[in-house]
């Protein structure tokens, strides 16, 4: 089981520059183990749909567990890049939101769309998929495209 999540392009870039390393959501996947969720689990992928002007799967991170936090206690966020005013105001009148951990963000070598992942369209935040993408690629230091080679 895997993720695919939507993401305004500005967020994916900060993702894949490591700058940015919790995605804020209001729901968490509840076909996860608890264990899983709260400690993260190598295994999962979550693949970063860009929203327009972009509209592609560019590339993906790995589960890195998950904090359940409430915006109205926090003083600065952790990493998410996101102003606390704009985090309460996402939360609402929820009791949390939770922090989902990026573990080692990776950039696709080519776009795909969102029916090479068998969906009719995007998702409104995010989706569990069943499909994986075997050609990577990682920047390199010098910002250049390497590619990694197949994985799984």
């Amino acid at each position: 089981m895997n993720i695919i999540l939507s993401i305004h392009p500005k967020f994916a870039k900060l993702i894949y520059e490591s700058k940015k390393t919790v995605e804020w959501r209001k729901t968490l996947p509840r076909k996860m183990d608890l264990k899983l969720l709260r400690d993260g689990n190598p295994n999962i992928k979550v693949y970063l749909y860009e929203t327009a002007p972009v509209k592609a799967i560019t590339g993906f991170f790995y589960w890195g567990g998950t904090t359940c936090c409430d915006a109205r206690n926090m003083t600065e966020d952790i990493k998410g890049l996101v102003p606390i005013k704009d985090l309460k105001a996402y939360q609402g009148e929820r009791c949390s939101i939770n922090a989902w951990h990026i573990g080692r963000p990776t950039k696709l070598f080519k776009k795909y769309s969102i029916q090479d992942f068998n969906l009719s369209r995007p998702p409104q935040s995010w989706c569990y998929t069943n499909k994986k993408i075997t050609t990577l690629t990682r920047y390199r230091e010098d910002k250049n495209l390497e590619p990694i080679g197949d994985q799984e």
